[in-house]
């Protein structure tokens, strides 16, 4: 593969490490020039810089995974991560050159990763055909959406008198009424329908972990109930059932999470799922996950001094 990387190398020609002294140079007040690059995705940037460039990583801070310091065409500029969703490029010049030498630049880096996929390609298929591998746990990000529409739609029901017939209202207050109940019930079936996609995207992922984690015949029957109505037109599905709709599937969710929650081993599995560790699929790592699943407590607090461990490193590093 470092002969494959030597063939890349050329692509970055002109673009140098740039020492930098962190304490001495405020970056974060400097203006960005290329702002939330997502294609090269992040992870691929990462390589372009880090594998084929062999630029040194400052590390981690807020928010950010990796960042690197380059020169290139007489000007300094700053590439780093946010959030492992997109990258940015900053600079402490402001003008037309140094926009110019950002998005050529960024060029480069997109030329390399556009080759690193077909680089990475046969290693990255052999890894999986032998599951030498991580999934990334999005989990706690996927519940915490849900969360959010759970919540909003959770939140203001009709109360029982804006709901029941008042006839000293005049026809037009009547028809105001009701026009104000649906506008209301069709924002909460929106909430609703949200709600129930986020909880299957995170229940999906919770019987991968699951399977994983050594459960290997670990599936769910819920997706009946769920998607019964969503199988319906939406021009011609009452907001109203909808909403109805919405609460019972909330009903069976929560009655669901509780019972994970309080049986062996789901709720040692739904444990890990919430710690947001990346998930191995071989090894001694994945041996010691199982090992350590010994009962909830005594798990949790070991997901807790995993994580310390990794802060220490990372500190260290």
């Amino acid at each position: 593969m470092e002969e494959a990387f030597n063939t890349l190398r050329p692509i970055l020609h002109g673009v140098t490490d740039y020492e930098v002294d962190e304490q001495e140079l405020p970056w974060s007040q400097f203006p960005h020039l290329i702002e939330k690059i997502y294609s090269p995705p992040s992870y691929l940037a990462y390589l372009a810089l880090s594998t084929v460039g062999q630029f040194k990583d400052y590390g981690r801070s807020e928010k950010v995974d990796w960042r690197f310091f380059v020169r290139y065409r007489s000007f300094a500029f700053e590439i780093y991560d946010w959030k492992r969703s997109s990258w940015s490029i900053r600079s402490l010049d402001n003008n037309d050159l140094a926009l110019k030498a950002a998005a050529d630049l960024k060029r480069k880096i997109s030329q390399v990763a556009a080759r690193l996929d077909d680089v990475l390609q046969p290693d990255m298929r052999r890894m999986l055909e032998s599951e030498r591998f991580y999934l990334h746990n999005g989990y706690p990000k996927l519940r915490l959406v849900y969360q959010h529409y759970r919540d909003l739609f959770k939140k203001n029901p009709p109360t029982e008198e804006e709901s029941s017939y008042d006839s000293t209202q005049s026809r037009s207050q009547k028809i105001e009424r009701f026009n104000e109940m649906v506008r209301r019930e069709s924002e909460r079936a929106m909430y609703g329908y949200a709600m129930v996609g986020l909880y299957f995207s995170a229940l999906d992922l919770f019987e991968t972990i699951c399977f994983a984690l050594g459960n290997r015949s670990c599936r769910f029957g819920l997706v009946p109930l769920s998607y019964e109505a969503l199988t319906r037109s939406v021009h011609f599905t009452s907001t109203f059932e909808d909403v109805e709709f919405a609460g019972k599937a909330l009903s069976a969710f929560e009655t669901f999470d509780k019972w994970l929650a309080g049986n062996e081993p789901y709720a040692c599995y739904l444990a890990f799922a919430k710690s947001g560790l990346a998930v191995p699929f071989y090894g001694s790592q994945l041996q010691s996950i199982r090992d350590a699943m010994h009962d909830v407590e005594t798990f949790r607090q070991w997901i807790d001094e995993y994580w310390y461990a990794i802060d220490m490193a990372a500190e260290a590093w």
